[in-house]
Formats: C-alpha cells, structure tokens, sequence
C-alpha cells in the first residue's frame, strides 16, 4: 500500500492558510491545518508529517517553540 503524503500547515491566518491549503489539496496529499502550537505538536504527536508549513507568530506558541 502507497503511504500519500502528509503536509501540516499551521497557521492561524484563515486567509493565509487558505492559500497555503488548495494546492496540496488539489492534488495526492493529505493536508492538516492547526491554528495554534499545542494542536499542532497534538497532532504531530499522532503522526509525523513529512513537511510542515510553519507560521513564526502564532497566538499561543510562536514558531520556534513548536518547533
């Protein structure tokens, strides 16, 4: 069985994520999306994406701590 691709894309811009989200979804990815640092190291924790789209100023976390 062919493993498709997991993209996470956190960022919590609705109209920023919502440009970042069409293209990978239009084609063989499965893409999440978190607004927020806990919920994306929560899903994280759940399955490793294999690229990740990360915003440097989010509400609860900024970038470099999630990451």
């Amino acid at each position: 069985m062919i493993s498709v691709p997991t993209i996470r894309v956190i960022e919590d811009d609705r109209e920023i994520a919502k440009m970042l989200l069409v293209a990978p979804a239009s084609e063989e990815f499965y893409v999440v999306n978190a607004a927020l640092g806990e919920e994306a190291l929560r899903i994280a924790r759940q399955k490793l994406p294999d690229f990740t789209s990360l915003d440097i100023r989010l509400p609860d976390l900024d970038g470099f701590e999630v990451l």
